[in-house]
């Protein structure tokens, strides 16, 4: 087996979880991304895009237009950003003045921005809402009756094609539409205990209809001082609520009382930082060789306060030479006469494990029993890997980041 060492203290930069930046913007207006670089902060993943649509209340957005909300979604994906998208027309709480006056138009702008959603789907990492309401949290406006939900629904549902996770503001809201499999996001996170209508009946009476919804994407939003909370409770409610991310700019009054409260080896805003999302420690690596065959044990905890909503796999990558043949079988993809015309050089090759989305819940062990069809493994690389892209994750183990190396050729 192989010693993995203890716990660091440290924050990870995975996909999927942690602070928010909120990035308002107006597709008429064409992209300063030299403005943009200034204000992203290296390590943080996600950034909130609210598009402001007010300009074309009344008509369909145009080719320029498109070209600029384009050119958002590049500027984001490519400094490794995933994106929170929010389609609004109001930014001033004004939701009623200043959405179209028919649904109709709300739909074309959906079947405009879908396509370009679905063309960056591996940097969107979820939409928030349904195009409507006071800074598009789905409340003050015409469009929140029960009808008007269940259109707005069933469009993006159909134009997305599942493609895209969707959160929606509020349990009832998600209800009115006839929504399933939707996630939940909340802008009024620990204001009171029903989070100012959030939960009408309180957190607790209303879990049934939120535990689902954050089972269902990655939950977060906005943290607001209200609750007399210590640090300890804090933690154990967002803890059950399963928080991913949160907004780094508001409340600042919240957030700084936060930074304040000592908590373990740091503030209690380092503890925050540290395991909103999922936060993965290996715990124990064993492996056994047979003939024909080996099998490795990977023994994992979540220590963070929840799942991963990602598709993942595990790579073994292995570096082997000419004693391969020992095995009197091929490498994976390799036919047999080749395997002798190298001899004597390195071969690399790996292994993979595929991991279902959701698969590891926060706070519990997991041991995965990896079954390979090798028998000499001088040495190898484990890595777990985000499928949407196939970037290497960072685990939680003070000793290594995203790759540990196994000498798997000694007993």
């Amino acid at each position: 087996g192989l010693a993995l060492g203890e716990e660091g203290q440290g924050p990870l930069a995975n996909p999927g979880r942690g602070w928010y930046r909120t990035y308002p913007m107006r597709p008429e207006l064409p992209l300063d991304g030299a403005y943009l670089d200034t204000t992203l902060v290296h390590g943080e993943r996600l950034c909130l895009l609210e598009l402001c649509l007010e300009h074309f209340r009344d008509r369909d957005l145009d080719g320029a237009a498109l070209s600029n909300v384009r050119a958002m979604l590049e500027f984001f994906a490519l400094r490794g950003r995933q994106i929170l998208f929010r389609g609004t027309y109001d930014l001033e709480g004004r939701a009623m003045e200043k959405e179209p006056v028919r649904l109709g138009q709300i739909l074309a702008h959906m079947e405009q921005i879908a396509p370009l959603l679905l063309d960056f789907a591996s940097h969107v990492l979820l939409v928030q809402g349904l195009f409507v309401g006071a800074w598009g949290e789905m409340h003050s406006s015409r469009y929140v009756d029960a009808s008007s939900l269940q259109t707005l629904y069933r469009h993006w549902r159909t134009l997305t094609r599942g493609r895209l996770r969707l959160s929606l503001r509020t349990p009832a809201l998600a209800d009115l539409a006839g929504a399933e499999d939707v996630g939940l996001y909340d802008d009024a996170l620990l204001a009171d205990d029903g989070d100012m209508g959030t939960f009408p009946r309180g957190r607790d009476r209303c879990r049934p209809w939120w535990k689902p919804m954050v089972a269902a994407a990655p939950f977060g939003g906005e943290a607001l001082l209200g609750m007399d909370l210590d640090a300890r409770a804090t933690e154990a409610l967002l803890r059950d609520m399963e928080l991913s991310y949160l907004n780094i700019q508001y409340d600042s009054r919240l957030l700084d009382r936060w930074r304040a409260m000592a908590y373990g080896q740091g503030s209690f805003f380092d503890h925050v930082e540290r395991h909103m999302g999922y936060r993965f420690l290996l715990r124990r690596l064993a492996w056994r060789r047979g003939w024909g065959c080996a099998e490795l044990e990977i023994e994992l905890e979540n220590t963070g306060w929840a799942r991963c909503y990602e598709e993942l796999y595990w790579e073994l990558e292995r570096e082997e030479s000419s004693h391969a043949k020992e095995g009197g079988r091929a490498l994976p993809g390799q036919k047999p006469e080749e395997d002798f015309d190298r001899a004597g050089q390195d071969v690399r090759a790996s292994e993979r494990l595929a991991v279902a989305a959701g698969a590891w819940l926060p706070g519990q062990k997991h041991v995965i029993k990896w079954k390979l069809p090798l028998t000499y493994w001088p040495e190898a690389r484990l890595y777990l890997r985000r499928r949407a892209d196939h970037a290497a994750l960072a685990f939680a183990n003070k000793a290594f980041s995203s790759t540990i190396r196994l000498p798997m050729g000694q007993p």
